[in-house]
């Protein structure tokens, strides 16, 4: 048995404190390793060219794959609180309770879900989505009246739960994204919640020339763009601009005149979320949207995939000449098999928790699910995938892919 004495020594020598729990995970970054580098190595597998392409594109993009910048993105859905309380605040030494005010009875329990969507090249496409409890397609009078209250900057979606689902993934996929994708293959990176990956999502992706990309389980806070880079500082700015809104509509004093309001406190909360979603989504776009572009290159994403950048990849907790060595036989590292059901889709805590168990199993290579499949040609640069897409010319600005 060692005394106190001797084991705060050991401490100090080797400068070992104490410290807050930040994340919790039933593996460690480095126990994660080879699912990363599978997943890393899923994405290249499936950036070499197909047969067909125009020779001039095949030139200008061999070192880089198949993708043009503008054609990489990341989904996510976080919960969206409709009131931010710290849990910390200032009071005197030795008060046994610790009283805070909320503005509004209840906002502090009531919370949405809001979907976000980035692009490798930075350039913000598509506008956030947010979905709130309650009826879907409601056509009461209330309703359609609060409808037209919503900011123009935001999309609002209504369910029961308030939470995502595979109708909602649907309607994003159809009515959001594919109107601003630009011609040639399109990746989706995503996580594993059990929506993303049904049957129907992905007969709707194979039809469509979309290959889905799915973070391995467990591995959303370290892989994942919005998780990684985004979800924080947007958020810290929507908490401000949220406080803001509130403390002005508390001094606003609305003059008697003797009717009924329609509107619901609830109703007029959701009113200002969206506007308030709308501020703040603007604002990180304008002022940090470097953050995008470097964290698609960080994370290995948007890369040229002849290893010439790998340099570049910084995973939390894990070292990038590991991760380095993990991707120089990318052509035949197996990847994740990503046909398995993935996680529960009610996501009641943020998709940047790790919730998921690291259940993906590394199986057959170059599978994402039961649409996709791909075979390496004899060529190691050229790559011919089954997934539906007719061999065609990849039109836009070449130079910018990756």
């Amino acid at each position: 048995m060692v005394s106190s004495g001797w084991f705060n020594r050991f401490l100090s020598r080797n400068e070992i404190s104490i410290r807050v729990v930040t994340n919790k995970a039933q593996q460690t970054p480095i126990e994660y390793c080879t699912m990363i580098v599978s997943f890393l190595s899923f994405n290249r597998q499936n950036s070499q060219l197909w047969d067909g392409m125009e020779e001039t594109v095949l030139r200008s993009v061999i070192a880089g794959g198949c993708y043009l910048l503008s054609n990489i993105l990341n989904m996510d859905q976080t919960l969206l609180p409709w009131e931010y309380l710290e849990g910390k605040t200032y009071e005197f030494k030795g008060s046994k309770i610790v009283w805070v005010r909320t503005r509004r009875s209840g906002c502090d329990k009531r919370q949405a879900t809001i979907q976000l969507t980035i692009f490798a090249n930075g350039i913000d496409r598509l506008m956030p989505l947010i979905i709130f409890r309650g009826t879907e397609n409601n056509t009461s009078a209330p309703q359609r009246r609060e409808e037209k209250l919503f900011d123009s900057r935001v999309v609002i979606k209504f369910n029961p739960k308030g939470y995502a689902n595979s109708a909602i993934m649907l309607f994003w996929l159809e009515f959001m994204l594919l109107p601003v994708l630009g011609t040639g293959a399109t990746l989706l990176v995503i996580d594993h919640f059990k929506f993303h990956s049904t049957q129907e999502i992905k007969d709707w992706l194979r039809t469509h020339g979309i290959v889905p990309s799915l973070v391995p389980g467990g591995c959303t806070g370290l892989v994942q763009p919005l998780d990684v880079s985004v979800n924080r500082p947007f958020k810290d700015i929507l908490k401000q601009v949220i406080d803001d809104a509130v403390d002005l509509s508390e001094r606003q004093t609305t003059p008697a005149t003797g009717k009924k309001d329609w509107q619901s406190a609830a109703s007029k909360m959701r009113v200002m979320m969206t506007k308030c979603v709308g501020d703040a989504w603007e604002i990180f776009n304008r002022k940090i949207r470097d953050i995008v572009i470097r964290s698609f290159r960080c994370l290995g994403i948007a890369l040229p995939i002849d290893g010439s950048c790998d340099n570049e990849i910084s995973i939390k907790g894990l070292e990038t000449t590991m991760l380095m060595e993990g991707l120089k036989n990318w052509e035949r590292t197996p990847t994740i098999d990503s046909s398995s059901e993935g996680t529960s889709d009610n996501p009641e805590t943020d998709a940047s928790d790790e919730k998921d168990e690291p259940t993906t199993k590394l199986l057959r290579p170059l599978t994402v699910s039961d649409s996709f499949t791909a075979t390496v040609a004899s060529t190691p640069s050229h790559t011919t995938i089954e997934a539906g897409l007719e061999a065609g010319k990849l039109k836009g600005d070449s130079s910018a892919s990756t």
